[in-house]
């Protein structure tokens, strides 16, 4: 529903753009600094993990107001490896109860990723850079991205359940931080509310969980193509949207599509698809345009 009227086939967005506008902007000012860090070099498959290892990472644990070079910003979060793929390890962290993320939820999301997500963002994007050298992307389900979701954006109807942070792809020289690694955040889980007012229920979570993963990956793609790559500037941020929102309809991913363009409509002369903050309405300028343009 918008102003009243009912949008046949749309669905409320699972992430906020301006919520994540902190993340975008902090991202945009570190990336270039990125040109020239590491010397470009092949995907490599490494044997060097195994399910049941142990790992630490830092999740960054505030939307805004953030200081990349502050500790306090950032958890130190303990995981266990709990998927194995040739092109994907998911992690969770040892703070989430067992019986929020039971292992077949976890096979699910990580082989929608290693069998669909993956090979389909790569062959419209182009490749993933490898910083760390295991040949894979990291996914990292921890209740501090759960913490992210505050009253205010539960208020607000919209929640963030998962993102990549660019930064991670500078060595630790430059941003201290950094996993120096390819990975995304996500939530867990959290039906009874123990980590944020936000509740994430079992039911319909591995599609919204990879819903996110196909966007966020093509900005990943995108940061690799455009500056490790190319030593290039980061893609416009209105048309970097566009594409990953449109990775989402590659996907088969578009009830929140959907929603953005019909939330563009409504009022089109009000919004700018180039220019002005990251909102709903333009982000559905950006996937319409991407559409028409394809």
């Amino acid at each position: 529903w918008v102003d009243g009227r009912l949008l046949p086939g749309a669905a409320a967005p699972w992430g906020a753009g301006p919520a994540e506008a902190g993340i975008r902007e902090c991202e945009r000012r570190m990336l270039p600094l990125l040109s020239g860090a590491w010397s470009v070099r092949p995907r490599v498959l490494t044997g060097t993990q195994d399910v049941g290892d142990e790992g630490e990472f830092f999740a960054l644990n505030r939307l805004d107001g953030f200081d990349p070079n502050n500790q306090t910003h950032f958890d130190e979060v303990e995981a266990t490896l709990r998927y194995l793929g040739s092109n994907t390890e998911v992690w969770v962290d040892v703070r989430t109860p067992s019986e929020n993320l039971p292992q077949e939820l976890i096979d699910a999301i990580g082989d929608r990723f290693e069998d669909q997500i993956h090979p389909t963002n790569r062959a419209a994007f182009g490749e993933e850079s490898d910083v760390d050298g295991n040949g894979r992307v990291i996914i990292l389900l921890t209740p501090t991205v759960n913490g992210l979701n505050t009253q205010e954006l539960v208020d607000e109807g919209v929640a963030v359940l998962g993102f990549f942070f660019g930064p991670n792809l500078a060595p630790r020289s430059q941003f201290p931080f950094s996993n120096e690694a390819e990975m995304f955040y996500a939530i867990i889980p959290d039906p009874d509310m123990e980590f944020s007012p936000a509740e994430f229920g079992l039911d319909g979570i591995g599609d919204l969980l990879s819903g996110i993963f196909a966007h966020e990956f093509e900005h990943m793609i995108s940061a690799n193509q455009h500056i490790l790559l190319r030593n290039g500037q980061a893609e416009q941020g209105w048309l970097d949207e566009g594409l990953a929102h449109y990775a989402e309809t590659l996907n088969n991913f578009h009830r929140q599509n959907r929603f953005l363009a019909a939330v563009f409509l409504d009022d089109p002369e009000s919004w700018s698809l180039t220019a002005g903050e990251d909102t709903l309405e333009r982000r559905g300028a950006a996937w319409l345009f991407v559409n028409y343009l394809v």
